[in-house]
């Protein structure tokens, strides 16, 4: 399988967050991981979460983040590789004053479908403005 980056649908979520979701368990059912491209203006956090079986492993692209583990930050730049096992809550987030981009895997592969959802909801919320 291939995907061209323009290919790919660019989901707008609230604060300013987009994504795009090359691959997931309902687009691609084959496919051996779940695959994303996150950007985050400056000074947006994200949601502390947990998953209970899959790894989600983070790849910076460019910008620095900040990701949580258990509570011990981390920080994640370009080309940094950083995860968080099943169980371990993590919160990924924008503390500077810059765009931060960044891949998301993972694995075993997820549905997506909630992110999806997210942004037809709040894409809905805007068109009745």
């Amino acid at each position: 399988m291939h995907l061209e980056p323009s290919s790919v649908p660019v989901l707008h979520l609230e604060h300013g967050r987009f994504v795009q979701i090359y691959c997931d368990k309902v687009s691609t059912p084959d496919a051996p991981i779940s695959l994303l491209r996150g950007v985050r203006p400056p000074h947006v956090g994200g949601n502390c979460h947990v998953h209970d079986t899959e790894t989600e492993i983070f790849i910076g692209i460019s910008g620095t983040g900040t990701l949580i583990l258990d509570g011990q930050a981390c920080t994640v730049g370009p080309g940094t590789v950083a995860w968080a096992m099943p169980g371990v809550r993590h919160e990924l987030r924008n503390d500077g004053d810059e765009e931060f981009s960044y891949y998301a895997l993972f694995t075993p592969p997820v549905s997506l479908e909630h992110i999806r959802e997210n942004a037809r909801r709040l894409a809905d919320e805007n068109s009745r403005i």
